[in-house]
């Protein structure tokens, strides 16, 4: 099985335009920022990785979707963003656009929604 790491680096093998559409390709920077950011997740969030569920988006940045049954968190990587929305159990649904990315932590407001995602 292919690793986190092999695959996304795939992704910068994507050409520009990949859509047809003019969307961007991840950079090296964003590669990186995902690799990071998926290593600082608690390990018993990574364990609800899913290889699939790591895509590129049209504006050059990967977005990662963690899923438990009807419930989810999608996670936007940028080369020095972050953003997320969500589906909570408790109906509180939280996202946030535009919080700095750090490269020796996740943001609280994640934790705290994977939190409520997988509790």
């Amino acid at each position: 099985m292919i690793e986190f790491n092999d695959y996304i680096n795939l992704f910068k093998n994507i050409p520009e335009n990949w859509d047809g559409f003019g969307a961007k390709s991840p950079n090296q920077i964003v590669i990186d920022n995902t690799i990071n950011f998926i290593k600082l997740i608690p390990s018993e969030y990574q364990e609800m990785l899913n290889i699939d569920n790591v895509i590129i988006s049209p504006y050059g940045t990967i977005i990662i979707d963690l899923l438990n049954n009807d419930y989810f968190i999608s996670i936007e990587i940028g080369m020095s963003k972050i953003g997320f929305f969500s589906e909570t159990p408790d109906g509180e649904n939280p996202y946030e656009q535009n919080i700095e990315l750090k490269t020796n932590e996740i943001p609280h407001q994640i934790i705290s929604t994977l939190y409520k995602i997988f509790k």
